[in-house]
């Protein structure tokens, strides 16, 4: 991890919401090190939030240098069928524990595209987060749609 660090490099997690615990561990102990949470740290259904999910999606982001990106929303909903609700209410108790932890400065868009399509087509995530990051208003849109990205990632604007 430091060596990621000294290199400018970030570090991408995926994995159960106990993983979410080492990471925020990482990030205490490599303050220069970018850490990018994937998938909502395996958030699960938003109906049945798991407290040790709650919790140490608040511990990891007690860390500056850990951003989550807000990718694999629907595929952890899938109902018989296989779809996953297409109202972005529906997703709120994740959306808004993330936002309560994270803020508008450390959240990054993820389609997780193709694989979401399992649980819904790619115009449907996109509606959804679009709708929640846009009632916060246009500035929190950008930093969560790229900004914020460009802080995680480093990666060179080009125009």
């Amino acid at each position: 991890a430091r060596l990621l660090a000294e290199h400018g490099l970030e570090l991408d997690l995926n994995g159960p919401a106990s993983a979410l615990e080492h990471a925020a561990r990482l990030a205490a102990e490599v303050p220069d090190l970018r850490v990018v949470i994937n998938h909502l740290g395996a958030s699960g259904d938003p109906r049945a939030l798991k407290p040790e999910w709650r919790e140490a999606v608040r511990a990891v982001a007690a860390g500056p240098n850990v951003f989550m990106k807000v990718s694999a929303l629907v595929e952890q909903v899938r109902d018989a069928d296989g779809k996953a609700p297409d109202d972005a209410a529906f997703y709120l108790p994740i959306l808004d524990h993330l936002w309560d932890c994270f803020g508008e400065d450390r959240l990054i868009y993820g389609s997780n595209w193709p694989v979401s399509d399992r649980g819904a087509p790619y115009e449907t995530v996109f509606k959804i987060v679009s709708d929640y990051f846009g009632s916060k208003g246009r500035e929190a849109a950008e930093k969560y749609f790229w900004r914020n990205s460009l802080k995680a990632y480093r990666w060179i604007e080009r125009r």
